[in-house]
């Protein structure tokens, strides 16, 4: 029997339309993240693998993908510029851009209400403004891409970037799982559609060649990320009081399948986390659990 180990692939997507990714309201406008959560990814990679088996348990196939992969959280990019978010003395910035700029040229937003059937007019306190980010450059037309990191746990070293995996007795191809994923919210007016541009698997553990700050490497059958004093990270990272940073913390939450009443219904707490982007003041290892997040190693 071949030894299971930690692979690291390289994911490109381009969006094909808007994209709203959950983030918490004022007043009444739903704000979205500008990054994809890895738990996001994951969601949609469950949704598809069902659809492609025919096998109808989410819970299972949710299961099955966190037991072998690993996610990174997805960035926009434009095709030459990873826009990561991290916090300098000027505030927060994407990439070289501040958010101001970043803001004209990717977020837009649309406005619902509900209508009175009797009166054929805007019923009262329903009006909501929805925050999403524009599947091109509302400037010049650009195309925007999703760009991030995974780790698949695999049999041995496979030759190709792409390669067939089995669920449930049913074999499936890595990158027709990938293709087309419907991410984040609004997926029933059409958002969050993407298409795979690239899949490519990489051997550096220097993740600096893709964009992203540290290095990894697999110990105790686990996936570990460093980051030196001074870089920045790129997931959520469990706040611990002896982690020493600087940027912003949040509680972070998501959803999930519940058993009963089916998807998205469970809410999901995973306690307070310094938000991407935020600064390591002293170099720190972690390692990256099920749902993304990543947690000090000790």
């Amino acid at each position: 029997m071949k030894e299971e180990k930690w692979i690291l692939y390289s994911l490109v997507f381009q969006l094909k339309s808007p994209l709203h990714i959950g983030y918490h309201k004022i007043m009444h406008l739903t704000r979205t993240r500008l990054y994809v959560p890895a738990r996001t990814l994951w969601g949609a990679m469950t949704v598809k693998l069902v659809q492609k088996t025919g096998r109808n348990d989410y819970k299972k196939a949710g299961q099955f993908l966190r037991e072998k992969m690993r996610f990174g959280y997805f960035y926009f990019s434009n095709g030459k510029e990873l826009f990561l978010p991290h916090y300098t003395e000027e505030g927060l910035k994407l990439g070289r851009m501040c958010l101001y700029e970043f803001e004209k040229k990717y977020i837009r937003s649309i406005s619902t209400t509900a209508i009175d059937a009797n009166s054929l007019s805007a019923e009262e306190e329903t009006l909501h403004h929805l925050e999403y980010i524009n599947y091109r450059n509302t400037e010049d037309s650009s195309p925007l891409f999703l760009e991030g990191l995974m780790w698949i746990k695999i049999d041995g070293h496979p030759k190709e970037d792409d390669f067939l995996f089995t669920y449930e007795d049913v074999q499936v191809k890595l990158s027709e799982l990938l293709q087309s994923l419907q991410i984040g919210g609004e997926r029933k007016y059409g958002f969050g559609e993407t298409e795979l541009v690239k899949l490519e698997r990489l051997d550096d553990t220097d993740l600096r060649s893709k964009g992203f700050c540290g290095s990894w490497l697999e110990s105790d059958e686990s996936v570990k990320v460093t980051i030196l004093q001074g870089n920045f990270i790129w997931a959520h990272a469990k706040y611990e009081p002896n982690l020493n940073m600087k940027g912003e913390i949040e509680i972070f939450m998501g959803r999930e399948w519940d058993d009963k009443k089916g998807s998205g219904r469970n809410i999901v707490t995973h306690g307070l986390c310094w938000m991407p982007g935020s600064v390591v003041e002293e170099q720190a290892t972690f390692e990256i659990t099920p749902s993304g997040i990543w947690e000090v190693y000790k």
